[in-house]
């Protein structure tokens, strides 16, 4: 059968124009938008099933991405700060009781306070005191970590290693808005 040029080139140009008019419509250009942002952080599996797991994601712009990262952020140390003061209260063996009391003095500013204000000055746009509000939770996991030594085995080796990553990609998507 004969098509008229005309019919052609439609039939060449639609595969080119949907694609991207798909992205711009409902949750595909949101994933599109978690994609491209959780692809420039250190850990991408963790950002976009953090950032899909709320559904604000769908229509959040990149500080909206930021702002939901954070939350996740500070909620995972929140979390973890019931989790050691829960191990506090069993504990009796003092060997691991005095790393646990360190940690909970660690995770307590970290959830309580820096995390917060990080999140205050995301929303302010005030992207470097952000930033550096993060950097300064990041290093509270390590160094729980590191109390633990090799005598005693850290029971939060996992929620450590969480933690410290979340404020990575937070400070990732942060850096990313400081780029502009």
């Amino acid at each position: 059968m004969y098509r008229s040029s005309g019919q052609c080139l439609l039939v060449l140009l639609l595969p080119l124009v949907i694609p991207p008019l798909a992205g711009c419509f409902g949750p595909e250009g949101a994933g599109d938008l978690i994609d491209g942002t959780c692809g420039q952080t250190l850990y991408y599996g963790l950002c976009a099933k953090s950032l899909r797991s709320d559904p604000r994601s769908a229509s959040a712009d990149l500080k909206g991405l930021a702002v939901i990262m954070l939350n996740v952020t500070t909620a995972e140390a929140a979390d973890t700060l019931s989790y050691i003061k829960a191990l506090v209260k069993r504990k009796v063996d003092p060997a691991e009781a005095k790393p646990l009391e360190y940690c909970a003095g660690l995770y307590s500013p970290m959830a309580r306070l820096t995390l917060p204000l990080a999140a205050k000055a995301l929303i302010q746009g005030r992207y470097r005191f952000a930033d550096y509000r993060l950097a300064e939770a990041a290093m509270q996991p390590p160094t729980c970590e590191g109390r633990f030594g090799g005598a005693v085995e850290s029971p939060l080796t996992d929620r450590n290693v969480l933690a410290h990553d979340l404020c990575a990609v937070s400070m990732d998507i942060v850096n990313q808005l400081m780029k502009g």
